[in-house]
């Protein structure tokens, strides 16, 4: 039998909090904090590189920045995260399985490889088998072609689908192309007036447990 409706969700800035552009305002804040300057024209240089590991060390050395500058700026950084993560992720599994026990099947896509996809996973408490689908980059096919969502739809209708995600360049336009239904994650870089003009205001949340949250209500 058939599952009532296929819920898709992207993996980082979705299901996993923060994604890419409160990543930057995290870590650009934590730079401010420890009393530096962000360098904005090398974060743009490579941005999508992970922080920690490239762009704090690149602008540090640029900049001369010190060793205990950039712990400092490395721990106000983790406190937001975790601050972020704990309020928007809180009891996650548990609601996912209540959508289940609804009759939605889930769909999770990532351009992430697997092994990175089940390890984000954990951070949440989320085991991987709680997903119907899990569609990684592996086999080369990355959003936003929508080839990503073909298996997902073998015994779904595209209009029994509903894509949930945070950005507005690639997901929303990604959700229109396949027919789907769309729920917009909205994070404070995003202002909802932006949302607005593409997305009813019914179908744009804070965060994507404030989504389920409607969706065990209905």
């Amino acid at each position: 039998m058939k599952k009532k409706k296929l819920l898709i969700m992207n993996l980082s800035g979705t299901l996993l909090l923060p994604g890419d552009e409160v990543i930057f305002v995290v870590w650009c804040n934590a730079i401010k904090k420890a009393g530096l300057i962000p360098d904005y024209p090398l974060i743009y240089s490579h941005y999508g590189e992970d922080f920690k590991e490239s762009v704090i060390p690149k602008m540090a050395k640029k900049n001369n920045w010190s060793e205990s500058s950039v712990k400092d700026i490395i721990t106000y950084a983790k406190q937001a995260f975790a601050e972020i993560n704990k309020e928007s992720n809180a009891n996650l599994s548990n609601k996912l399985l209540s959508l289940k026990d609804k009759g939605y099947a889930l769909g999770l896509i990532s351009n992430k490889n697997r092994d990175q996809v089940i390890k984000s996973l954990s951070k949440v408490g989320c085991d991987s088998q709680l997903f119907d689908f899990i569609k990684t980059g592996d086999d080369g096919i990355k959003k936003p072609d929508i080839r990503v969502f073909e298996k997902m739809l073998i015994d779904f209708e595209p209009e029994d689908a509903t894509l949930v995600g945070d950005n507005i360049n690639y997901d929303y336009p990604m959700s229109k192309e396949a027919g789907f239904g769309f729920a917009a994650i909205a994070s404070k870089c995003f202002p909802s007036v932006v949302w607005k003009i593409h997305v009813p205001e019914k179908f744009i949340f804070k965060s994507f447990s404030e989504y389920i949250d409607s969706l065990l209500l209905d």
